[in-house]
């Protein structure tokens, strides 16, 4: 932590299993407290669950480490520009959860944390890969608002 706020560096690239500070809690600070900061999570834990709770927290990406070299330099610079990027495998499997519970017609999530119209949106121009600047500018809205709906 003491090096992230010293340096502020562009994108913070982290383990979730850290000796000291779970990578979740590490997350949830380094945004607090260095709020430009990205950060990136490299890890060997692909369950959903950690995914889920990581980009709650803030979270920008979740590579696998078994992640080729040039995934891990694209996904650094994917982020860094304000994008999203999560290990294919992930990716995968975040849109087959949304699709098969958008077809059975379930919410994704109870009723009371459905998302707003506009969250809606920025998600759809996130899942088209559309960057924050671009997004902003389509919805007509501050890329801080991107930001926060993110």
């Amino acid at each position: 932590m003491g090096r992230t706020r010293k340096l502020r560096p562009d994108v913070v690239l982290m383990d979730i299993a850290m000796p000291l500070l779970n990578g979740l809690e590490a997350t949830r600070q380094i945004l607090k407290e260095v709020p430009g900061s990205k950060v990136l999570i490299l890890s060997s834990y692909s369950d959903d669950e950690y995914v889920q709770q990581l980009t709650e927290a803030g979270a920008a990406g979740y590579l696998l480490k078994q992640t080729a070299a040039a995934d891990l330099l694209k996904a650094i610079r994917e982020v860094r520009r304000g994008n999203s990027f999560f290990s294919p495998a992930i990716s995968k499997r975040i849109m087959e959860h949304y699709r098969a519970t958008l077809l059975k017609g379930v919410p994704v999530r109870k009723s009371t944390d459905l998302l707003t119209t506009r969250e809606a949106e920025v998600l759809q121009l996130i899942a088209e890969g559309k960057a924050n600047k671009q997004i902003a500018a389509e919805l007509n809205i501050s890329i801080k608002t991107v930001e926060r709906h993110r």
